[in-house]
């Protein structure tokens, strides 16, 4: 992706943020065996950094993929735990947090996961209002702009 952006070859390829989400969302739906499943992760971690190599600065969509990657693709153990607490902690510190990464927090998350990061736990079918939310976990979500 990016090397065709930066040749004098006559590409026409524009990295976007939108780019890194599409190929994040082809990882986040590998299924298969646990072997297909981890060399997805693997792509996905090298797509986070092109992301972070580009320069584009992630939104509440990449959040959102990457904590589908981890529940979908990392098997439940104490580095995905990590996993998801530092993309949640990523998607606070920038603002990202909107419904999409609440939702996909309740896939990846253990419920005493869940209660550390977010003061709760919830079930399947419970939700949690982005109003409720410290505002600076919201502030540059997709749902306020």
């Amino acid at each position: 992706m990016i090397e065709g952006q930066k040749s004098d070859n006559g590409a026409a390829a524009t990295v976007t943020s939108q780019s890194f989400n599409a190929a994040l969302n082809a990882c986040a739906f590998v299924g298969g065996s646990e072997e297909n499943k981890t060399r997805a992760f693997e792509i996905a971690t090298k797509i986070d950094k092109l992301r972070q190599k580009s320069g584009e600065v992630p939104d509440s969509t990449w959040y959102g993929t990457m904590l589908r990657a981890c529940s979908s693709l990392v098997q439940p153990s104490k580095y995905r735990e990590k996993l998801v607490e530092r993309y949640f902690q990523e998607a606070c510190e920038n603002g990202c947090v909107g419904r999409l990464v609440i939702k996909q927090l309740k896939f990846a998350a253990t419920p005493d996961n869940q209660m550390r990061l977010l003061g709760r736990k919830f079930g399947r079918r419970e939700f949690v209002n982005l109003d409720d939310l410290p505002k600076d976990w919201t502030k540059n979500a997709r749902e306020w702009q």
